[in-house]
């Protein structure tokens, strides 16, 4: 029994790494976006 609960912590933390980075990746995408929006205008 303790196994399996070590086993759904290890699950737990490895989603949520994959969710904080899923997360970077979606802020970087809209800053370049808005930065390349702010380029355009300037232009």
């Amino acid at each position: 029994m303790h196994n399996a609960s070590h086993i759904i912590r290890n699950e737990m933390q490895n989603m949520s790494s994959i969710t904080k980075s899923e997360v970077t990746n979606t802020s970087n995408i809209i800053i370049s976006k808005t930065s390349l929006n702010n380029i355009a205008e300037v232009w």
